[in-house]
């Protein structure tokens, strides 16, 4: 029996399946399954990102595109003043393939110094003057 205090969230995922959660089956979850559905909520939210980008991906464990530079200091740790420069140089958000490199170079850098501007301003830089440049360059 439903009481009218709960909250319930009726979510279609075919035309034949709907479920149903309210919050206290939310409550009732375990640490690893809630650990997992929240692992495929931001699946599912870095697949429709991906998608209003034109962002294509291959492989796994793909570190999820950056929604603005600002997540640079946040998820990676990057100084500050790498941000205040991207800033000054009229860098005023990612373009699509800046959204999804930058994020797979700064994983495979795994150390604390990797996020310094020794590891990270060259490959940031490289991939920054590539969107700026439109012509081809010459062999």
């Amino acid at each position: 029996m439903r009481s009218r205090d709960s909250m319930y969230l009726r979510v279609r995922i075919s035309p034949a399946q709907t479920v149903v959660v309210n919050e206290e089956n939310e409550k009732e979850e375990d640490g690893p399954s809630k650990v997992k559905k929240e692992l495929n909520r931001q699946m599912e939210r870095d697949a429709v990102f991906r998608k209003k980008y034109s962002i294509h991906v291959a492989g796994t464990n793909v570190p999820s595109p950056l929604n603005t530079f600002a997540e640079l200091s946040s998820r990676y740790g990057c100084e500050s003043y790498l941000l205040h420069n991207l800033a000054e140089l009229g860098f005023k958000e990612p373009t699509p393939i800046q959204r999804q490199a930058i994020p797979v170079l700064l994983s495979a850098l795994r150390t604390p110094r990797s996020v310094t501007s020794f590891g990270l301003t060259p490959w940031l830089f490289i991939l920054l003057k590539s969107s700026r440049d439109s012509s081809p360059h010459p062999n």
